[in-house]
């Protein structure tokens, strides 16, 4: 009898170990799943950030960077400190891109308005284009909540020189910042030639790029340079950086239709850079 009690607590005390050890091992399991997710959720919040600050033009991450004053608001640049972007003329930036096909243009428009996002400090150079130019206004708009920037004024101009190109170019400020008797529909705008009347600064960068029906160009510019030096007919445009822009907002802000090829074509006639039906060629004698 005294045998069988001792083997009875002998197993009873073994049983109580195989308890006392499962519990064990189970608990280690669970603190090991734990600590894989804590280390797997480290690892997707560092994956994340560097996206989000790699990528701020995509919509989830500027508004994660917004949301927590981790990205700068479009810098109010002067002409002393704004970055040094090439110039092109329309016809140079036309002949550039004409060579790209339709595919390449979503992620060159990304590129553009990252480097707008970020001021500029990490640009690619070769992406970073100041437009010059004398260009004539065919419409006037208000920009809107759905627009990439909610307050100000777009004009849409076409290039005097070469009609192939126009541009929507974004003036950022509050709402009545440019008056509705100054650049007005017919007027002309110039981008840093100094010779129409009403000037701008010549560091007007470009932002977006859509190539139209017609094989025509549309680009969308945006000052960079914020100063007394941008008049308009003798009247200051008080113009102001945005202070947060909708990335998913409608580029360009303006629809419209082109101007038909014969209209076109009679605008080179008149600049002069096309010659008429039946007229002799350049350098050609009668």
């Amino acid at each position: 009898m005294d045998t069988i009690a001792t083997n009875s607590r002998g197993y009873s005390g073994r049983g109580r170990n195989v308890r006392r050890t499962s519990r064990w091992f189970g608990g280690l399991f669970w603190w090991t799943m734990l600590i894989i997710l804590l280390a797997l959720a480290a690892v997707a919040s560092w994956t994340f950030c560097i996206f989000a600050f790699s990528y701020p033009e995509k919509p989830i991450n500027y508004m994660v960077l917004h949301k927590f004053n981790k990205i700068e608001p479009p810098r109010k640049f002067s002409s002393s400190n704004a970055p040094r972007n090439r110039s092109y003329f329309a016809r140079d930036l036309y002949d550039r891109f004409n060579e790209y096909e339709d595919r390449h243009f979503k992620e060159i428009n990304a590129l553009l308005l990252r480097n707008y996002i970020e001021n500029f400090e990490r640009a690619d150079r070769e992406f970073t284009m100041n437009m010059v130019g004398t260009f004539e206004i065919e419409q006037r708009e208000e920009l809107g909540e759905d627009d990439l920037m909610s307050g100000g004024t777009v004009l849409l101009a076409r290039c005097i020189d070469f009609p192939d190109v126009v541009i929507q170019y974004l003036l950022p400020g509050d709402p009545g910042s440019v008056p509705e008797d100054v650049l007005k529909v017919g007027d002309v705008v110039d981008l840093g030639t100094k010779k129409g009347r009403s000037r701008f600064a010549p560091f007007n960068v470009v932002l977006h790029i859509t190539r139209l029906e017609g094989n025509q160009y549309c680009f969308c510019v945006v000052p960079l340079v914020f100063s007394k030096g941008q008049i308009a007919r003798g009247v200051e445009v008080q113009l102001e950086p945005p202070t947060k822009l909708n990335v998913e907002g409608q580029m360009p802000p303006i629809d419209f239709e082109l101007a038909d090829e014969d209209e076109i074509e009679d605008d080179l006639v008149g600049a002069g850079t096309l010659d008429e039906p039946g007229a002799p060629a350049a350098g050609e004698v009668d």
